[in-house]
């Protein structure tokens, strides 16, 4: 081979460097010669040394999982590795056992609840080399959800709206409108106050949404609410009146519009035929 002998070649218990080619050829024969000036010729023997491969373990790349539990397929990088075996700080199982290289780690409900635990993969060799290990952290995200709030219904006169958002499995949302209003203070603010536009109150709906804002593997969720602007009541009693005191009855022809129903009134003592509740009266 291409090594060196440390002190020297000519030290019985000296040590073998190996060198680029031992290494690269895996085995390397040293001999041990006599040295005798007796005239005998020189005794030799040979060992041979074998170089086994360091074994290299690559996990595989840290996991973020969302939403509800599922096997969680393992990728991992093995070399020079008799066997291997898997092993969880949780308390999930290795499908279809641990002992398998492309395993799947079917987590438990204790795992989702710590929301991270560490899989660890380590050659079983009966080589001399020593086993090695690697590390990848499953990191479980709660799947993300929108809650909009319930339809809401307002008078037209009204273009200010109070939202109540909520949402789960992340901190953060944003509001959108379908119509031409804005959101005060802003459109992130989960309680914010819809300022409905001149188009959103000419159409009287508007469709506001929630969505998430997640990072990570989780996808989006999102919920519409629908607020709608009633017009406001118009009531019209008609023109003022003057009669003549011996008049005992005067017709009074009301209008109303935008609302189901009304009811006349009077400073005075008179009555309402035939009833106050009655668009076209008589006060008597």
């Amino acid at each position: 081979g291409d090594g060196t002998f440390i002190p020297d070649a000519n030290d019985l218990n000296a040590t073998y460097q190996p060198g680029a080619d031992d290494l690269d050829n895996g085995s390397v024969t040293l001999t041990l010669s006599t040295t005798d000036d007796s005239g005998c010729p020189p005794a030799t023997d040979v060992i041979t040394i074998t170089y086994e491969p360091v074994p290299v373990i690559d996990a595989g790349a840290d996991i973020d999982v969302c939403g509800p539990l599922s096997d969680i397929g393992l990728n991992p990088s093995v070399e020079n590795a008799d066997a291997v075996i898997w092993s969880s700080s949780g308390s999930g199982n290795f499908v279809p056992d641990p002992f398998t290289e492309n395993a799947a780690y079917s987590p438990s409900a204790a795992d989702s609840l710590a929301g991270n635990i560490t899989i660890t993969l380590s050659s079983t060799s009966a080589s001399e080399c020593d086993d090695v290990e690697d590390e990848l952290i499953i990191t479980f995200q709660p799947e993300p959800e929108a809650i909009a709030g319930e339809d809401i219904t307002q008078c037209a006169t009204d273009l200010e709206v109070a939202l109540n958002g909520i949402v789960n499995g992340t901190g953060q949302g944003v509001w959108s409108s379908s119509g031409d209003g804005n959101f005060s203070p802003d459109a992130n603010t989960l309680g914010a106050t819809y300022i409905a536009g001149e188009n959103d109150s000419l159409l009287g709906t508007v469709q506001l949404t929630l969505t998430t804002i997640s990072a990570g593997p989780c996808d989006e969720d999102s919920t519409s609410i629908t607020v709608t602007f009633e017009p406001a009541p118009v009531a019209d009693a008609g023109d003022d009146l003057v009669t003549c005191a011996s008049n005992g009855e005067i017709f009074i022809d009301g209008e109303i519009e935008n609302v189901a129903g009304s009811s006349w009134s009077t400073t005075g003592t008179g009555t309402f035929e035939p009833d106050n509740t009655s668009i076209n009266v008589t006060y008597v």
